[in-house]
């Protein structure tokens, strides 16, 4: 790779848009990252650029300014400070194999759509010659590297792996502590709750929606305690090889929304590793 890697983000949801605030805020000219383009499957640019400026939960972005341009297909971020002008390439594919990946010079996307869960789905953009990495934001259904900084990102190994997952939140959340807790102090088997911030595949008020196979989903997300199950601890025992002894985990959803914060500024980190 050259001196700086050329990242994208594709899906710019709620870690789309935090991960974003977090490479600009962090940006200079001699960066190892410079992020060049966005593509999202539902919002245009105007649309796009609003909702990175001002945040429901983590407020409006400080000593920054985001306009869209649907015409151009650009978002221009202004430093307020500096009055510098960040200017990104915008797209509205669904199918990120759409996305002439070369044409932009791409070398590392960032896939914070949450839906792309199969490593057939993202090969595709691999085939593109400029594309030699892609980072995950959510944990993966086949056999991806799934790394936690700090537990075991020392099996990351850049000759084979290409298609690499930062974890889940929950992971980020558990494996640290758990790690620590099991080196000095050991563990035979274990029960953890974690309690989870309300996310988009929940209801705003109580309705059956398509798809929804447990009850209690029904439930509105703003005045319920909301008892689900995660795949964390199946995960740790397959991907993270760091637990011998069994896990049972229950995560609770509730109207919570800071709780990814933490787990983009993981995520951030991840991202650094893989262009080190």
């Amino acid at each position: 790779m050259s001196s700086h890697t050329n990242c994208s983000v594709n899906g710019f949801g709620r870690i789309g848009r935090l991960v974003t605030r977090l490479i600009i805020e962090n940006q200079t000219a001699t960066s190892p990252i410079q992020l060049i383009h966005i593509n999202d499957m539902h919002g245009d640019a105007t649309t796009s650029a609003y909702l990175l400026e001002f945040d429901s939960t983590h407020g409006k972005w400080q000593h920054h300014t985001c306009t869209g341009d649907n015409k151009t297909s650009t978002i221009q971020i202004t430093n307020t400070i500096t009055q510098h002008i960040h200017t990104i390439q915008f797209t509205n594919k669904e199918d990120p194999s759409n996305i002439n990946w070369n044409q932009l010079n791409i070398n590392l996307v960032v896939e914070c759509t949450g839906v792309l869960k199969q490593r057939a789905l993202l090969e595709p953009i691999l085939s593109n010659e400029s594309v030699k990495k892609i980072i995950a934001a959510h944990p993966m259904k086949e056999d991806v590297p799934n790394i936690v900084i700090g537990v075991n990102d020392s099996i990351y190994d850049p000759q084979k792996h290409h298609i690499v997952t930062a974890a889940s939140c929950t992971t980020n959340a558990i494996a640290p502590v758990v790690k620590v807790l099991h080196e000095n102090v050991g563990i035979k088997h274990g029960m953890i709750t974690t309690i989870h911030n309300t996310t988009n595949t929940q209801c705003a008020i109580d309705t059956a929606w398509p798809g929804v196979k447990e009850i209690r989903r029904t439930r509105s997300a703003g005045a319920n305690l909301i008892p689900t199950t995660t795949g964390s601890a199946k995960g740790k025992e397959r991907k993270i090889d760091l637990l011998m002894f069994e896990l049972s985990l229950t995560t609770f959803s509730f109207f919570f929304c800071f709780a990814f914060s933490i787990c983009v500024f993981l995520f951030y980190y991840t991202v650094l590793l893989y262009i080190s």
